[in-house]
Order: C-alpha cells, then sequence, then structure tokens
C-alpha cells in the first residue's frame, strides 16, 4: 500500500478562493501534479492546517477525493481560527466552526477526519486525532511552570488570540490525551497535527533553544515506545523530517507559508503492507 502524506497547506495564504487543477499546479508544480494524475497512493494523509476557510478546506478535501480513493486528515491548531472573515462570521467560537467541518466530513464518502477513531483500509489501522501540546519541553528544558506557560502562549502565539472558547494553552490537550491514549495501541499508522516528541534531538536545530518550542511538541515517547504504531505522520512545525525512534518512523512533509518555501513542494510517500 502505498501512503502519501502532507501538512500544512495554509491554502488561503496560497490561494484566493477554490482550489483547482491549477493551482495544483501553483502548490506541487507541474511535476508533482503528473505524479498525482498518474501516480496517486491508495491513501493520501493531510496532518493538519488546511487553512482559515472550510468551504474552501472542503473544496481542496474533494478535488483530492478526485485523485484518492481515501483521503485522511486531522485538524490543526489554524483549522480552529476564526479569521475575521464573512464566513466565520456565523461561528461565535472555535468549537463551532470545527463541529461544522466534522459533520460535513462524516456526510462523505473516502474523506475522514479522524477524531480520536481508527478507520482500517486494506487491513491497515489508520488512527488519528489533532493532538496538542502538552508544554512537556518547556518544563523539561526551561523549568517553566503551567502559569509561565500561561503568560508565554498570551505573549507569543497566535493561538492565544484566534481560538474564540479556548482560554488556557493547555485547554485542547485535556481533550485530546484521552484519544491518544485510546489509539496507540490500535493503530499501524497514526496521524496527529503535533510532533509526538519533545526531545530536543527530534527538535529543528533553530528551534531547540527556543521556549517557544512547548507549543510545538508533546511527549509520545510512551505511545511511540510501548504502542502498536510503526509510522507516525504529523506537521506543526514546517520542518520536512523523517526520523526513526524505537522503531517507529516519524514523518513530517508541510507546504507552510509563502515565504517559506526552499524548494518546489510535492506529496511524500511511503509504503506499508496491507492485508
Amino acid at each position: 500500500m502505498q501512503i502519501d502524506y502532507i501538512s500544512d497547506l495554509h491554502l488561503d495564504m496560497w490561494i484566493r478562493g477554490m482550489v483547482d487543477e491549477q493551482d495544483l499546479t501553483y502548490l506541487l508544480g507541474n511535476e508533482g501534479l503528473a505524479t498525482l494524475r498518474s501516480n496517486p497512493g491508495d491513501v493520501l494523509l493531510i496532518a493538519g492546517d488546511l487553512g482559515h476557510s472550510n468551504s474552501q478546506n472542503q473544496h481542496f478535501l474533494h478535488l483530492m477525493r478526485s485523485f484518492y480513493p481515501h483521503v485522511l486528515f486531522v485538524l490543526g491548531n489554524h483549522d480552529y481560527y476564526l479569521t475575521p472573515t464573512q464566513e466565520n462570521a456565523q461561528f461565535k467560537t472555535s468549537r463551532e466552526r470545527v463541529r461544522a467541518m466534522r459533520t460535513w466530513a462524516k456526510e462523505q464518502t473516502g474523506i475522514y477526519c479522524l477524531d480520536g477513531d481508527v478507520v482500517e483500509i486494506d487491513g491497515v489501522r489508520f488512527g488519528g486525532c489533532d493532538s496538542w501540546y502538552d508544554g512537556s519541553f518547556g518544563h523539561r528544558y526551561f523549568l517553566l511552570n503551567d502559569a509561565r506557560l500561561q503568560r508565554l502562549w498570551k505573549a507569543c502565539m497566535n493561538d492565544a488570540h484566534c481560538m474564540p472558547g479556548i482560554p488556557k494553552w493547555n485547554t485542547l490537550w485535556k481533550e485530546e490525551k484521552p484519544k491518544l491514549d485510546a489509539l496507540y495501541r490500535a493503530c499501524d499508522v497514526m496521524l496527529t497535527h503535533v510532533p509526538p516528541s519533545s526531545n530536543k534531538a527530534h527538535v529543528a536545530k533553530q528551534y531547540q533553544e527556543s521556549d517557544i518550542t512547548s507549543f510545538f511538541t508533546f511527549d509520545g515517547e510512551a505511545y511511540v515506545k510501548e504502542g502498536t504504531i510503526s509510522h507516525w505522520v504529523y506537521g506543526h512545525t514546517h520542518d520536512q523530517t523523517l526520523y526513526i525512534n524505537h522503531g517507529v518512523k516519524h514523518y513530517c512533509n508541510p507546504l507552510g507559508y509563502p515565504g517559506e518555501r526552499r524548494e518546489q513542494a510535492c506529496i511524500e510517500n511511503f509504503t506499508i503492507k496491507g492485508y
């Protein structure tokens, strides 16, 4: 089974309006679109941060579904944001926007928004949830307690100001952790938005000495070491990564923001034995 993966698309920062195949050429290049047409995987995994507009995200997911029999995604922090647009004016809280997106996904065929559940495809179990940062990086390397993390979050993170109804840095972590607890021994491939390691060795060198990295990781060591997971796909960091920890392969393949891209983006892939 070929599994394709990408994350951190931030579609509305690249494209105005609905995404079509011409826009895919802009995002992926002619070669990338040609590969997508000729050799798509069996499954596409999107590790969150599609963008700030549910309607644009939904249109994009439908477009990708025309290439793939199965499209699985989780939501990232930007998928919770209520930016000041006419579309988002209908939502009073971030949870309302998220609920609308999940409800839409449940009505689709071949498109799955993973929220603590497992989807089995050809014998391969895909588990996923949004996940969240747990502050363990700040606790471990900067001796930050929860109160100091709250002040840092308010001062430095857009999450603190763009997600109405989410009052604290760890509000969503408390909701997401039970989902991870239920998944790590029930799936072969895990999909989350936030990276599952607060070890400096697994953080990009330029962020290893920053306390703000507290909001870009969670401590998933036990899940990786003791679970059934063989492959873990994540996003959030905008740093392309492939490493192995306790025999589990970890992948991150972000599109990122327009100003960050250093070379032509592409949809990466790996293979796993189906049954």
